[in-house]
């Protein structure tokens, strides 16, 4: 019997990321003029739960997550609730339902939280491979010195 309660004390529960979604992302309606949108959030966890430590240390990659990787048609239709309860609920409804972005969120929990992937691991040269990409020379002048670009979006060198 002793042995039960210890193994019960080291058995790892899982942690399904989107049952906590609410707790982080957040959604809200913002009007600008006549304009009216709705705008998305990546808040830190303040209660004890099992995506605390995940999403305190990652709030800037969750944020680009949920900027480029959601399925935008999806969420156009929040605009026309007037509820701010209402609209943090649909959303939440909207992301748990929405399989490119719970599919990236299920996959970064299992590989942190869970335990069930493997974490991802990169070395040097996939990192300069990747680094370079963004940054060209563009001339070098008589002192031998770079004139350069590093770029985020529009890439000068072909891929």
């Amino acid at each position: 019997m002793l042995i039960l309660c210890f193994t019960g004390l080291f058995a790892q529960t899982e942690c399904p990321i989107s049952n906590y979604y609410g707790d982080f992302l957040k959604a809200e309606k913002i009007k600008r003029g006549e304009r009216e949108f709705i705008r998305k959030s990546v808040n830190q966890v303040e209660t004890e739960s099992c995506v605390k430590n995940l999403v305190n240390s990652n709030i800037q990659y969750i944020d680009y997550l949920l900027t480029h990787f959601i399925t935008k048609e999806n969420y156009s239709d929040l605009v026309s609730i007037e509820d701010t309860v209402e609209i943090q609920s649909q959303f939440e409804n909207k992301l748990k339902n929405d399989s490119l972005f719970n599919s990236i969120m299920t996959e970064l929990a299992d590989k942190t939280i869970n335990n069930k992937l493997e974490k991802d691991s990169v070395n040097i040269d996939y990192v300069i491979n990747v680094a370079v990409k963004y940054f060209a020379i563009l001339s070098i002048n008589e002192e031998g010195h770079f004139s350069t670009r590093i770029c985020t979006g529009f890439n000068l060198i072909a891929t």
